[in-house]
């Protein structure tokens, strides 16, 4: 029964569906994208650590320095993930406030640009610690291939 259904239900609203239900299916599915961006980007990630010992005789060295990237990059990355959801939260009490104005979607599109704007200035303010973690990382790693 359900795969008789599937194809209506990732086909999104039909033809003659309102704008608000299609808009609601385009939030679907850009939702469903960002998971599958993260789910793969998680996946990749896991291969690369799960080969790395591949590369260098054993696991030994290479955790090492993953552990060690993953401990200096640990606050950095909080503090951003924290800054964006302010940044988030900030932009559904806009959004909410867009409702008594004339024109909603000067609006709503004010408010968008200026979460984005909120988010790049989160992911800059993290980028030069979480940079250095990086470089350090691929220094651990040098050090690693430079042993016998």
């Amino acid at each position: 029964m359900l795969l008789a259904v599937l194809p209506a239900l990732l086909a999104g609203p039909a033809a003659g569906a309102t704008e608000q239900e299609r808009l609601e299916c385009l939030g679907r599915i850009r939702r469903d994208f960002g998971s599958c961006m993260r789910e793969a980007q998680t996946r990749c990630r896991q291969q690369f650590e799960a080969r790395l010992g591949g590369c260098f005789g054993g696991p030994e060295c290479p955790q090492a320095c993953l552990a060690a990237e993953r401990t200096c990059s640990k606050q950095p990355l909080l503090e951003r993930d924290g800054c964006r959801l302010a940044c988030q939260a900030d932009a559904r009490v806009e959004q909410r406030g867009c409702r008594i104005e004339v024109d909603r979607e000067a609006c709503r599109r004010t408010v968008r640009v200026k979460a984005i704007k909120c988010r790049e200035q989160c992911n800059r303010r993290a980028g030069p610690a979480v940079l250095r973690c990086r470089e350090q990382f691929s220094e651990c790693l040098r050090t690693c291939a430079a042993r016998p």
